[in-house]
């Protein structure tokens, strides 16, 4: 069987750059992967990349559709995350929509994968109140067309297939709920022999991450360990040309005088960098705001490494991880409540095993060949579980 599909890929700095690139890779020794991506690249795995569509373009799906029928697969995929096709997202869901519907008369089979999907509450807290509620229309058109013109819709999480249920009529039995890839944990890196505690940010850096809640809370943590150190590592992803957010933080840090205690490393890092990064931590803290209902690859990315997670009670994680068993869960922009759980951690051991440990076992559930393998169940058997 031939896959054509359609996505980001690296070196594109972006979140379904990275989830295509370790899936595609497993897929691969399965069945020919043929990736259409918008940039050249050398990470090419056992599949075919070509450039073959360039971002901006209102012929991008035009010239898709044509590239798609003469490779001539049995199903093609479709990774989308917010703006992947243009600048604008609006523009960027219309071109998008071109192809699946282009394609309907062929016997080519369709599927798409959601790496997001924009809840009214999303829309409104993102938009404005007006501009929010009046977007739904459009949403739902979008949605509703993707239910139409595909033969599966893919999401990570359940309450990403309840947003589209619930909010946008979507019909249930559309829907795949695949979870996000897990990397098996390589390399094991020595913590040291101290009583302080390390924690852990990586990911991409913007407003919607938390991270002067994190700051805030951070002096409360020191006041139970003056040594503990936070590492604050990621860069902007590429929708973004210009970062200023980056600069506020560092800014942020020398006026609270926690140079000594947070260090940002800027920049994306290698896989080996981050590992060691994560081996070297032991708390890791997602403070995101955002209501966005997603899945975090950077949880995903450090799930099996068997280190403690503290997180806040949004959509991405209150759809992944279960509060008390795998995780603390926080009130997003409570920095009294996020401080209150890192020492919890920090002082309680066995509590923090536990959930290590738990994670852990999550963590093996979702490792990428087996999380391919259920794609290939989806595009080959037609077995919809």
């Amino acid at each position: 069987m031939k896959l054509v599909a359609i996505t980001l890929y690296p070196n594109k700095k972006a979140g379904s750059a990275t989830y295509s690139y370790k899936l595609y890779k497993e897929i691969a020794k399965q069945f020919k992967v043929v990736i259409f991506g918008d940039e050249e690249t050398e990470r090419k795995n056992t599949v075919e990349v070509a450039k073959a569509w360039r971002r901006n373009s209102i012929w991008a799906p035009f010239k898709l559709f044509i590239k798609i029928l003469r490779e001539n697969p049995q199903a093609c995929h479709f990774q989308i995350e917010y703006k992947t096709f243009s600048d604008n997202a609006i523009l960027s869901s219309l071109e998008f929509l071109i192809i699946p519907v282009f394609l309907a008369p062929s016997s080519i089979k369709t599927f798409a994968t959601l790496h997001g999907v924009i809840s009214l509450s999303a829309a409104k807290e993102f938009y404005g109140k007006r501009a929010g509620a009046a977007i739904k229309i459009p949403l739902r058109i979008f949605y509703k067309t993707l239910e139409i013109f595909t033969a599966r819709i893919i999401v990570h999480t359940r309450v990403m297939k309840k947003v589209l249920q619930e909010e946008y009529g979507v019909n249930g039995n559309k829907i795949v709920i695949i979870s996000h890839g897990v990397d098996p944990a390589k390399h094991s890196y020595e913590i040291g022999g101290t009583q302080s505690h390390n924690l852990l940010f990586h990911g991409f850096l913007r407003p919607s991450k938390g991270l002067e809640c994190l700051l805030n809370a951070m002096q409360a943590v020191l006041k139970v360990d003056s040594e503990a150190m936070l590492i604050i590592a990621g860069g902007a992803p590429h929708q973004d040309r210009e970062n200023t957010y980056i600069i506020e933080l560092e800014k942020k840090i020398q006026s609270m005088q926690l140079e000594n205690q947070v260090k940002i490393i800027r920049g994306f890092l290698s896989e080996d960098r981050l590992e060691e990064l994560i081996s070297r931590s032991d708390i890791l803290v997602f403070p995101y705001t955002d209501n966005f209902a997603e899945a975090s690859g950077a949880l995903a990315r450090a799930m099996d490494y068997g280190k403690a997670v503290v997180c806040t009670r949004t959509p991405r994680f209150i759809g992944d991880l279960e509060d008390e068993k795998d995780c603390l869960m926080v009130p997003p922009n409570n920095d009294v409540k996020l401080a209150e759980a890192i020492i919890r951690l920090i002082e309680n051991k066995d509590f923090r095993e536990r959930i290590k440990c738990n994670l852990k076992r999550k963590a093996s559930e979702r490792y990428w060949d087996i999380m391919a393998t259920k794609h290939v169940q989806l595009f080959e058997e037609g077995t919809w579980t």
